[in-house]
């Protein structure tokens, strides 16, 4: 009896045992399996977390770049109000000093100096002066000889010139053109 005893007793043994062996061989593998897993959520969690820095980085670049875009805009529509302004500012200027000059005991002898150099400009043999009503009213028989006299004298060419009293221009100054037509020259 014995024996049958101790062979009970050593198979619960064994059987307990085995048991063991097989519940930590379930252990290690679960806690084998929870570190893989563990591993690859780790894995998950680094590869989301680099694609929203990438996607964070180009979003920036976009934003960025449609600042600048925005900005440079800004910087040449001002940059064009302030050329605008400061064209406008530089006309009146002029205009101011044409007006000063204009009302000037002297600028009968300024409408001549342009009457003669547009003739050296135009370089023509005769050549027809178009102005406005206000230098109209200047341009004389006497002005036209001391400017036909004063091209000679510079240049050693002679010239005829006549004044267009049919038409005249809108704006201050003068204009000669030559006898076809087909060459202007402005002052």
């Amino acid at each position: 009896m014995r024996s049958t005893e101790q062979n009970k007793a050593s198979l619960i043994e064994s059987i307990e045992r085995d048991a063991q062996d097989e519940a930590q061989r379930l252990v290690d593998e679960a806690n084998k399996i929870a570190a893989e897993r563990h591993k690859y959520v780790d894995q998950q969690v680094e590869s989301i977390v680099h694609e929203a820095k990438e996607k964070a980085k180009t979003q920036a670049a976009q934003i960025r770049k449609k600042v600048l875009a925005g900005v440079e805009i800004e910087v040449k529509r001002h940059r064009m109000q302030l050329q605008d302004s400061l064209y406008k500012e530089i006309v009146s200027a002029v205009s101011e000093q044409l007006e000063s000059l204009a009302q000037g005991s002297d600028y009968k002898d300024v409408v001549r100096d342009w009457v003669v150099e547009a003739s050296i400009g135009l370089g023509s043999d005769r050549a027809t002066i178009l102005c406005s009503d206000r230098e109209m009213q200047l341009v004389d028989g006497e002005l036209l000889q001391t400017a036909e006299n004063m091209v000679f004298e510079y240049t050693g060419k002679n010239i005829t010139l006549s004044l267009d009293t049919t038409s005249s221009n809108d704006i201050q100054g003068i204009q000669l053109i030559n006898e076809s037509g087909t060459l202007a020259f402005n002052n």
